[in-house]
């Protein structure tokens, strides 16, 4: 079968905006190479270069949304999800002490012998996990950037990147705020949402039940829910770490684990925590949150600081918050102070 037909079999053009339906669009950017693009390009069996060209990322030119030219059909998502990574990384890593000294020692010590054996999806492999550990460090920027320079050199000096390494391991104590071992589940962050919505009595949440913000909402006496949605994605059946569930894990009452498409009204706030770029129709998902809510919030990647990769459907800016603001007749509210040190926006909506 030629590369033609691989892409026709694998993957649907999405031919307008699926914000504001225009079909004006300009390129936008080429996915960086990941895990995700290494297991899709394999399981359609097309080179890495040539699908990450073909799949890219496009620009609306009405509303500024970033998407996928092409997208995934269900039989590629479901098989990534359910077979290939079931688990959601990040949401894996908020579970695992990983985020130790020598948890980056032993990895550097891998990187060492792999080099001989250039077992290129393991050298991969390698390389991510040394950097979500560099993603989890504070400060340290100068010698974080150095270590990267010498990642990503063709000819690894690996003298020079072991006694670098050997730096950055005295550092390593407590993983940042925000980071992927320590998620979202912040006092300040909930202190932050308590000042600015009024009546705070109800809290929900979308997406990965790893790292939210449910414990701190039934720590200060909230009733919590969780909204369960049918997920060709992660967080579906077998995205789960514990024997109980992530789920099961915040320790809700089973009645308030409920249906993302129940009729429950009335909760005071919902968020939606780096989940909302995975979203193939935004619009109607927006619509729908707002039948069960005055107040929402999305956190996700702010596309000026972060590249759109390939799992992700979708990239947002303040342009595309604003369209989506208007389209659903509410008031958008964008702070950048409150999680720092971090490429993503966070966006408060509000009915009018």
């Amino acid at each position: 079968m030629n590369t033609n037909k691989k892409f026709t079999k694998s993957l649907i053009e999405i031919s307008s905006c699926p914000l504001c339906n225009s079909k004006l669009r300009k390129h936008h950017s080429i996915p960086q190479r990941n895990l995700y693009s290494e297991i899709l390009s394999n399981s359609i069996n097309v080179e890495e270069k040539k699908f990450l060209q073909k799949v890219k990322n496009v620009e609306c030119l009405k509303c500024g949304l970033v998407y996928k030219k092409f997208w995934f059909k269900k039989f590629i998502l479901s098989n990534l999800f359910n077979n290939s990574i079931p688990l959601h990384p990040k949401g894996r890593d908020t579970y695992l002490n990983r985020f130790k000294k020598k948890e980056f020692t032993n990895t550097v010590n891998q990187l060492n012998k792999n080099i001989k054996k250039k077992n290129i999806n393991k050298f991969n492999k390698i390389l991510r996990i040394l950097n979500s550990i560099l993603e989890g460090l504070s400060g340290n920027i100068l010698l974080k950037k150095k270590f990267n320079l010498l990642l990503n050199e063709k000819e690894l000096r690996i003298d020079e990147l072991n006694k670098i390494a050997n730096q950055i391991s005295t550092k390593i104590k407590k993983p940042k705020r925000f980071s992927r071992f320590v998620g979202f589940n912040d006092e300040k962050l909930w202190k932050f949402f308590n000042s600015k919505i009024k009546n705070l009595k109800s809290y929900a949440e979308i997406g990965c039940p790893s790292w939210g913000l449910i414990k701190i909402a039934k720590k200060y006496g909230k009733k919590v829910f969780f909204l369960k949605r049918k997920e060709i994605n992660f967080w579906g059946k077998k995205c789960y770490y514990s024997k109980n569930g992530c789920i099961k894990n915040l320790l809700i009452n089973k009645d308030n684990i409920m249906d993302y498409e129940s009729s429950i009204k009335n909760i005071s706030l919902i968020g939606i925590i780096e989940y909302f770029d995975h979203i193939e129709n935004p619009l109607l998902f927006t619509e729908t949150i707002l039948r069960k809510t005055n107040n929402f919030f999305y956190i996700l990647d702010d596309i000026a600081k972060a590249n759109i990769t390939i799992q992700h459907f979708s990239g947002w800016s303040k342009k595309s918050l604003s369209k989506l603001a208007k389209l659903t007749d509410t008031k958008l509210f964008i702070d950048n102070k409150i999680i720092k040190d971090k490429k993503v926006f966070l966006a408060i909506f509000k009915k009018n």
